[in-house]
């Protein structure tokens, strides 16, 4: 099936994008007939074996010294800006992005999952001029390649909430692309959202038991995750579109404790209703197995195998 695209910037200006087939038969391996770059093996404990053990378990490159020509051509959207590669001396930095990917998103999910569905090519550089678009500070992605900016001396000073809303980004943006990719489309779940709901601001204190902030509790309450991201679009609505909605979802029912899950269940039919519809279709036309992400993303406190069949 033809890949699709997404873009997404995160704090300092990193972008990616994923993509997914819809079931088994639709599955095609990647053709890198004319996107393959020899990467070196490297020395045990190099920076090159790390990038070249991604390219082995993923079938994708990771480059940050290459030819100009590679990153310049075939691209969908024509980006024709310049880039600043990773200046020299920076190779641990760089050691420390390829290490933060692999923990904190393609770890959440199985090998064959995530080899199905990751581009061909990230490319990390230095900065990257000018943007695609004027929503998002400096980014360049087609269907089989993004690039990652700022990669050097930046990076140092990420704090932990950085790093963690750095993390949070990377995975609502991993799934944000699999509504655009699939051929079958969720549409019992799309048909569940409340017709014509044009959410606004909430009133204060909404929560009476005081656990959830107002806007969240607003959104539970009709069963939306989360608001709208306002850099895509312009609305002064803050409802999700279908796709940032279902994408929510997938981030929701796999990155929430079980005490977190059936809280939000328990409370807020609506969340409920529609994740029980929802999750049949990830299992079963999507491949992800929901239980199996959630426990390798939660495993202090996984849902077992019979969680959604309980309520």
């Amino acid at each position: 099936m033809k890949y699709k695209y997404l873009l997404f910037w995160l704090f300092t200006a990193i972008v990616l994008t994923f993509v997914v087939s819809c079931s088994e038969d639709d599955i095609a391996p990647k053709d890198l007939s004319n996107l393959q770059y020899e990467l070196p093996r490297g020395e045990p404990g190099s920076l090159e074996e790390m990038i070249y053990g991604v390219y082995e378990r993923y079938g994708t490159y990771i480059l940050y010294d290459f030819d100009e020509s590679v990153i310049r051509t075939r691209w969908t959207l024509k980006w024709s800006g310049w880039y600043a590669p990773v200046k020299p001396g920076n190779e641990e930095r760089v050691k420390k992005m390829v290490t933060f990917l692999q923990e904190n998103l393609f770890n959440g999910y199985t090998d064959d999952f995530v080899r199905r569905n990751l581009v061909y090519y990230i490319f990390l550089v230095d900065s990257v001029q000018p943007p695609l678009s004027s929503k998002y500070p400096a980014m360049a992605v087609d269907d089989h390649r993004f690039i990652i900016a700022n990669i050097g001396v930046q990076l140092d000073d990420y704090n932990d909430a950085r790093w963690t809303s750095l993390r949070t980004d990377l995975i609502s943006n991993f799934t944000l692309g699999f509504y655009e990719a699939a051929s079958i489309k969720p549409t019992q779940f799309i048909a569940s959202r409340t017709p014509g709901m044009s959410l606004g601001i909430p009133s204060k204190n909404m929560d009476p038991l005081g656990e959830y902030d107002d806007y969240t509790y607003m959104f539970y309450l009709e069963g939306f995750v989360k608001w709208k991201n306002l850099a895509h679009g312009n609305s002064n609505s803050l409802t999700p579109d279908e796709a940032q909605d279902f994408a929510d979802y997938i981030t929701f029912l796999t990155n929430n404790t079980k005490t977190e899950l059936t809280n939000v269940f328990n409370r807020f039919e609506r969340m409920k209703e529609r994740a029980l519809i929802l999750v049949p279709y990830l299992n079963n036309i999507l491949e992800l197995n929901v239980v199996a992400t959630q426990n390798k993303n939660c495993p202090e406190d996984p849902i077992p195998e019979n969680f959604f069949s309980q309520f």
